[in-house]
């Protein structure tokens, strides 16, 4: 979400997350349905009123025991590189928001390879303005900055990563909210 509205829901699903944490055994997709249901119960006393504002987020747990990541995704898709190959898993196409609709949130489970590396981000990033045309950098970009990237350690991928961004962007004022979360096994 966008403005004060944006802000106070991001401030409540964090308030929201912390509480729904406490209980170990949910999976990301429980916690997704429990944290939209969270969301729409306080805004049901306002029915009567549109409320559009949403929120697209990520949520992975990782388990050392059987090094097993599961992931699910409202609207925030995750790639992963592995054995340098660029993977994407679509999310669900719904967000966090008070709406009628209860479209369920995709669990994905899968093994974890020592050196795979996931990324999870903002659509800030591929609709920011630059480069020579002023167009957004896009998705098609993106991956080609993850994978020319990709055989670097973490630490140095994000500096590459951002010196791109930031290289594509220019002179151009920032579009949108910028985040990146990278993780390397």
């Amino acid at each position: 979400g966008h403005g004060v509205s944006g802000a106070m829901l991001g401030m409540m699903a964090i308030s929201f997350l912390e509480d729904l944490l406490k209980n170990d055994s949910l999976n990301p997709a429980e916690l997704a349905k429990r944290l939209k249901e969270k969301v729409a119960h306080l805004f049901s006393q306002e029915q009567e009123r549109v409320l559009s504002e949403g929120m697209d987020i990520a949520i992975l747990k990782f388990s050392n025991s059987n090094t097993c990541l599961e992931y699910t995704g409202a609207n925030i898709p995750l790639y992963f590189i592995r054995d340098n190959e660029l993977n994407i898993v679509q999310p669900t196409k719904a967000s966090i928001s008070f709406s009628k609709e209860d479209t369920p949130f995709q669990l994905v489970a899968f093994q974890v390879n020592e050196k795979d590396k996931f990324f999870m981000m903002s659509d800030g990033i591929r609709d920011q303005f630059g480069g020579p045309k002023d167009k957004k950098l896009g998705s098609k970009r993106l991956k080609s900055i993850l994978m020319d990237s990709s055989n670097q350690e973490i630490a140095v991928q994000k500096t590459i990563i951002i010196d791109q961004i930031e290289s594509w962007k220019g002179a151009n004022e920032q579009t949108d909210d910028i985040c990146l979360v990278g993780i390397e096994i």
